[in-house]
């Protein structure tokens, strides 16, 4: 309907003001026709990455994140010299460190990163993930059946499913400092790995599990209980809100 009236923030008009927004509103815009398909993606592409955790290791499992989210350690875990100052160093069976809330919002666009340095390549370890009913949201992790770094997701939170996942083309070094980075866009439904700075892998059309479980390090979820265990150190863990550039991810794995 044509209209005339002041353009509004928060409320709608019902002869009286009326359905107020209860959140926050930040980054509105306004344009005189219908965007493309293109525009839009564009728009939603270019809003800034926010830190959204930080775990660096230094004797301590702190997230270091403007959310400072508590994390905790069990099993097998010990610090030992780092990429970075220190590191985690997890045994493979049951070392983890488990942070009490979601590490990514998975509806929307996410990165996910770590410095990892494995001791053993005949077995599946997980370096993050992110708690579902079942199975991990998504998983940044060494699978030994293909023999790659992957980064995806099963097709269903629920027992016994597939994984669609971006995996790299050449296998992990054992006992090398490795920098590895998740980038889930919304937009395109795309997975994308980064070694070492490079892209890796693509997977087109698949997406994270709506999952809002614990976010973890060391360790995935498979067939409703913990699996994938991490043999090695992991060091500098990073999760950010939106898309880091080709540039940035670059800048992380040579810093």
């Amino acid at each position: 309907m044509d209209s005339s009236g002041k353009f509004s923030i928060g409320r709608a008009l019902r002869g009286t003001n009326a359905e107020f927004f209860a959140g926050w509103v930040d980054e509105v815009q306004a344009f005189s026709r219908a965007l493309s398909d293109g525009e839009i993606r564009a728009i939603h592409n270019a809003i800034p990455v926010s830190i959204n955790g930080n775990w660096t290791f230094e004797g301590v499992p702190t997230d270091l994140s403007p959310r400072k989210t508590p994390t905790t350690l069990s099993g097998g875990t010990s610090y030992v010299a780092g990429k970075h100052g220190q590191a985690l160093q997890l045994d493979g069976t049951s070392g983890v460190a488990t942070a009490q809330a979601v590490g990514v919002n998975p509806l929307d666009s996410f990165e996910v990163s770590a410095w990892v340095k494995l001791s053993r390549l005949d077995r599946d370890a997980t370096v993050l993930a992110q708690d579902g009913e079942h199975a991990s949201g998504f998983v940044l992790q060494y699978n030994k059946n293909v023999g790659r770094w992957v980064f995806g997701a099963p097709v269903a939170d629920a027992d016994g499913v597939d994984f669609a996942y971006a995996y790299s083309p050449q296998a992990p070094s054992v006992n090398t400092w490795t920098h590895l980075v998740g980038v889930y866009e919304s937009g395109r439904q795309q997975f994308r790995l980064y070694v070492n700075g490079e892209l890796a892998g693509v997977r087109d059309n698949a997406r994270p599990l709506s999952a809002w479980g614990a976010f973890t390090i060391g360790r995935g979820k498979a067939d409703s209980k913990p699996t994938a265990y991490f043999s090695g150190a992991i060091d500098d863990v990073r999760t950010d809100i939106w898309m880091p550039t080709d540039a940035e991810i670059r800048g992380w794995a040579t810093a």
